[in-house]
């Protein structure tokens, strides 16, 4: 059954209208030239797939039981089903149209950042952005084309521009192009090992770690000015290709940071202590690791120290 679309729904509106309407064990409505490309050439080849390929030719894509993923930490969740579907989908119309190669990136990204200055909170901002890029084949000259237009119609729309970007640029300056072999991957998932997904730690609890590290800065004899932030990024990435891969990664950063200002008792110098702790592809329990609060007063009498010190000759 297709689904009705309208192309002024919001990306959201039209995924979750999506799943009311298709369950996520029900093949969608179009079945397209590469999905059988995956069942063919890659679930068949191990007998590990052997049931998820049967269920994938008498149900469709949604149907295959996923991958066991308990047993590695850095496994992470199936692709989205809506994504999936309009991942196939593009790559399939580029490949219509005419390309004999195609990849794609579907990405959404999370930006949280909380800063502080002494005891208060000086800024909180958060942000996201989802889009999708494709690359097209034509010949040997690539073309490329990107949208934040996460509809059926826009996603084939991206397709078709990065074909006859790639068609025009053959035109031009026609060579051919050997790509290199490579094995797919038709299940394949990935996420940055951790325990503790900064995305659930909520702003009060960062504002709060940050406001202790201030405070216990500013008890050193001197501290004047502390500021702390924490950045905190995730980005979900899913990549197909039209030789058969589909993979969902998710990227962790994260990026905290500390930095005290003392001045001197006759208020004739300053010096500050910065760079003490370093960004890391990591979750929320790197933070908790570097206990902040309990080396904030040792950061703040490295920079009272400076007050003191031999000036270097130069």
């Amino acid at each position: 059954m297709r689904f009705p679309y309208d192309s002024r729904v919001s990306y959201h509106a039209e995924r979750n209208r999506y799943l009311r309407l298709q369950p996520s064990n029900h093949r969608p409505a179009r079945r397209s030239a590469l999905e059988g490309a995956f069942d063919r050439r890659r679930f068949l080849s191990g007998a590990a797939y052997g049931g998820a390929a049967l269920a994938l030719t008498t149900a469709g894509l949604g149907a295959c039981k996923p991958a066991d993923r308990t047993s590695d930490p850095a496994a992470g969740p199936a692709a989205d089903p809506f994504e999936r579907e309009l991942a196939l989908l593009a790559l399939d119309e580029a490949r219509s149209s005419g390309a004999r190669y195609a990849d794609l990136r579907i990405s959404h990204h999370e930006f949280e950042s909380v800063q502080t200055r002494e005891q208060q909170i000086a800024a909180v901002r958060s942000t996201d952005s989802h889009g999708l890029g494709i690359r097209a084949l034509v010949g040997g000259s690539w073309g490329f084309a990107g949208t934040r237009d996460l509809s059926r119609d826009g996603v084939i729309a991206a397709a078709r521009e990065a074909t006859a970007v790639a068609k025009a640029n053959d035109a031009i300056a026609p060579f051919e192009t050997e790509l290199a072999p490579v094995d797919a991957f038709p299940e394949g998932s990935w996420t940055t090992p951790h325990e503790i997904d900064p995305f659930d730690v909520t702003i009060e609890e960062k504002a709060d770690l940050l406001l202790r590290t201030n405070a216990e800065a500013l008890r050193v004899d001197g501290v004047t000015f502390v500021r702390s932030s924490v950045l905190s990024v995730k980005e979900r990435r899913l990549i197909a290709t039209s030789e058969g891969t589909l993979v969902q990664q998710t990227f962790l950063r994260l990026n905290p940071s500390v930095n005290i200002t003392a001045i001197s008792s006759d208020r004739s110098d300053f010096q500050t202590r910065g760079a003490v702790v370093e960004p890391a592809g990591r979750g929320w329990d790197y933070v908790l690791e570097l206990d902040l609060p309990a080396n904030a007063g040792r950061w703040g009498e490295e920079a009272a120290m400076k007050l003191s010190a031999t000036p270097v000759d130069p």
